[in-house]
């Protein structure tokens, strides 16, 4: 994997561990306890940011993921050079800015959180079927999961015929081609296959379907699915990732052969140049 596509996986990790901390962590404890314990104040926060906000911040991001490979796909190597990890960075930036819209919007119409035992954790009542705040719900739902959805779909379809097509043209194995996306591809089908139940349910509702009550559980809890298997995703199947990660963690900077302020690099680690005198 390049630096850019390095960029995007590191903060699709920074999202799954605000909603690991910020959502799922209330929502254990919720269950071992059988009630909502933390006060109304949390209850409004997780019903309304933590349950919204990340969630449709790594939808976003697994979608431009899965986008900027296509694209990587397409271009020559010339042109890749041309996006670099500040642009991910700038994008990364637009995507938590549009994803705090929903929860405006939904506070703006007077939407509120409330503890709902059903499923044992706060939610907002903009789930609720009212007019006033059930349609942008349906409208954020298909813009932010349902499209996302199926550009992630198609996108890693695309990949997947493009990497088969020109192996079998060059007459080369899929082994070194399906590895270096392997990693990428996961992720995508991880979050596809959670989301499905959203997306059915949206489906359901639109059509005006009953929608039995366990199935309403069911679709809340599917979407930790992607979120338990990311982190063992990124450190199993791609070891330039792990060393990637682990070198953050150190804090280390890669060495480079230079003079720096007119001091060669074997002196600033303390060791002295070895003598060229024969």
């Amino acid at each position: 994997m390049d630096k850019v596509t390095l960029a995007f996986i590191e903060n699709l990790a920074l999202t799954d561990l605000l909603i690991s901390i910020l959502y799922y962590v209330p929502m254990l404890v919720t269950l071992v306890c059988g009630r909502w314990v933390f006060g109304p104040h949390l209850c409004w926060f997780v019903g309304f940011f933590s349950s919204h906000i990340p969630f449709l911040a790594e939808i976003l991001v697994i979608m431009s993921i899965s986008c900027y490979r296509v694209w990587v796909l397409k271009k020559p190597p010339d042109q890749r050079k041309h996006i670099r990890v500040t642009h991910v960075k700038i994008l990364i930036s637009c995507i938590w800015i549009l994803s705090t819209i929903p929860v405006v919007v939904w506070l703006l119409q007077g939407s509120y959180a409330f503890y709902n035992p059903k499923i044992l954790i706060c939610w907002s009542s903009n789930h609720l079927p009212r007019y006033s705040t059930y349609l942008s719900t349906k409208i954020f739902t298909g813009f932010f999961i349902a499209l996302p959805m199926m550009i992630v779909f198609f996108s890693n379809v695309k990949i997947i015929a493009t990497v088969i097509v020109h192996s079998h043209k060059v007459g080369l194995s899929l082994m070194p081609h399906i590895r270096s996306i392997i990693t990428v591809n996961l992720i995508c089908w991880a979050f596809l296959a959670s989301y499905l139940p959203i997306f059915i349910l949206l489906i359901l509702k639109s059509t005006n379907v009953a929608v039995p009550g366990w199935f309403v559980l069911f679709q809340v809890y599917a979407k930790s699915i992607h979120v338990i298997l990311n982190p063992f995703i990124y450190v199993a199947t791609n070891k330039r990732f792990r060393d990637y990660i682990l070198d953050r963690l150190r804090g280390r900077v890669e060495e480079e052969a230079v003079v720096e302020a007119g001091v060669p690099l074997q002196e600033q680690q303390g060791k002295a140049p070895r003598s060229t005198e024969v």
